[in-house]
């Protein structure tokens, strides 16, 4: 869903005189135009007035068609990131052929060197998305853009005829791909901006004869703020054990937008009495008072800006002294300006430290661990997943979770309980093998998640957060705290 971007509102009539003798040209020849991205005959928003039958005018009205529940302008990294979107029109009596145009760049990437190629599609059903089976009908091979906020002609295989009364609608795609994962992070949070510059950049001709775009230039799409994946990510876990000096979580967000942590949560329970994470809505049995166990949760005000990265530390002094460097919270030890993450004390969320025996990792017994990062806006009855992995060897007290079938009444005026959808079942969930070289750490490897079911779960966007190939998705490697 936030591939869909708004397509602009600005029209532009485009009309040119009918001679007496132009009878001989059939208004209704299709030759030219490019199947299946025919003109349709049944829609299209139109500027109405420009020509019609008796004034003998050709126009076309580009406009914009505002999608429904669109988001605001974003696009994910990908071969095809939507960057503009347009509909033409004809509103007057005789069909208009439209050869190329000029596509002006602008915005925050460089396009010579984040942008690859440029494709134009068909917008079949007019929903602002690139659907499978929809045409290419042009494509600028990579680098499209030669320079930053250059431009470029894009010239249609085949003429598209727009017949009088219908319309056709274009989506214009930019290649954002990136090589790295270091590249890719780089592109979060900018800003690619198409337009057509000026009316000379539009070529559209009637029985040979140009006609002239009338209109306000320049005509854009706006912004699109690129991004990543859609909600927060774990992208890396120090697990080295008990004492939990060198322990820490780090968090990565690959969105486009900054994020409000005050309702996030994060634990590492999984508890045989019947304690879970996913009770905290009933206000009870949520948290299991396991003395080597957590259930914490961020401060008021705490953020995540697009693209960055922070540290949660189990001992904010022990962190310091051994990465050199602060970590932004921590669960114990505050150090230098590390900020108290919340517990709960059995009545309220209080900036106090968890005990000194709480770890991620027990060593000694080589057994796994869950961890979850979770939302809950306190007045639902469900929790919302935001990530999930679990490390090492699964056993009986530390076990995976699966809400599959639970129902749950919280805190909402209703009395009727909320069932989470189902998940993957343990058996088949995917975990991360822990390598007990000296200091490594465990590394996210991708941040869009891979192959995991982006709907119908229980995920804050949607996802299926227990179905994610996460023994494909991390690997051990040197621990880099703050670095994504």
């Amino acid at each position: 869903m936030l591939r869909h971007i708004g397509i602009f509102a600005l029209t532009i009539a485009m009309t040119a005189a009918i001679g007496c003798d132009s009878g001989s040209r059939d208004p209704n020849n299709n030759a030219s135009t490019t199947a299946p991205a025919t003109s349709s005959t049944t829609g299209g928003t139109t500027s109405g007035t420009t020509g019609n039958t008796n004034t003998g005018t050709a126009t076309i009205d580009l406009a914009n068609v505002a999608l429904p529940n669109a988001p605001a302008a974003q696009s994910k990294l990908g071969a095809d990131s939507v960057a503009l979107v347009v509909n033409l029109a004809s509103s007057g009596n005789a069909a208009v052929e439209v050869s190329d145009f000029t596509i002006s760049s602008s915005g925050t990437v460089d396009e010579s060197a984040d942008i690859g190629e440029l494709k134009i599609y068909g917008d079949d059903n007019k929903n602002g998305i690139v659907d499978q089976g929809e045409p290419v009908l042009a494509t600028i091979a990579a680098p499209a853009f030669t320079m930053d906020d250059g431009s470029v002609q894009v010239a249609f295989a085949n003429p598209i005829t727009i017949q009088p009364g219908a319309d056709l609608q274009l989506i214009v795609t930019a290649d954002t791909t990136a090589a790295t994962p270091a590249a890719q992070v780089g592109k979060i949070g900018k800003t690619v901006e198409l337009s057509v510059a000026a009316a000379a950049d539009l070529s559209a001709t009637y029985g040979g004869s140009a006609v002239t775009p009338q209109g306000s230039f320049p005509i854009t799409g706006g912004p699109v703020t690129l991004f990543l994946n859609d909600h927060l990510v774990i992208s890396e876990i120090m697990p080295i054990g008990y004492p939990a000096t060198e322990e820490f979580i780090e968090l990565f967000n690959p969105t486009a937008m900054t994020i409000d942590l005050s309702n996030y949560y994060l634990s590492d329970q999984s508890d045989t009495q019947g304690a879970a994470y996913y009770n905290l809505p009933t206000g009870s049995n949520f948290d299991s008072g396991n003395a080597s166990d957590f259930f914490v949760r961020f401060p008021p005000g705490a953020s995540i800006a697009p693209g960055q990265v922070i540290t949660i530390a189990f001992d904010g002094g022990g962190f310091e002294t051994t990465y050199g460097q602060a970590a932004d919270y921590a669960l114990q030890n505050q150090s230098g300006g590390s900020v108290q993450m919340l517990t709960h004390n059995g009545t309220a969320w209080v900036a106090v430290p968890t005990g000194a025996n709480v770890e991620l990792f027990d060593v000694a017994s080589g057994d796994g661990e869950v961890l979850v990062l979770f939302h809950w806006d306190g007045t639902t009855d469900l929790v919302q997943d935001v990530d999930y992995i679990y490390f090492g060897t699964p056993t009986s007290f530390n076990f995976q979770w699966d809400k599959t079938g639970i129902s749950i009444d919280g805190p909402d005026a209703d009395t009727t309980p909320t069932q989470y959808q189902p998940e993957t079942p343990v058996a088949q969930q995917s975990t991360v093998p822990y390598q007990q070289a000296p200091n490594n750490s465990i590394v996210r490897q991708d941040y869009t998640e891979g192959t995991e079911t982006p709907n119908a779960g229980n995920g804050i966007t949607g996802h299926d957060e227990t179905s994610e190939n996460a023994a494909g998705n991390w690997t051990a490697a040197p621990p880099t705290p703050g670095q994504p």
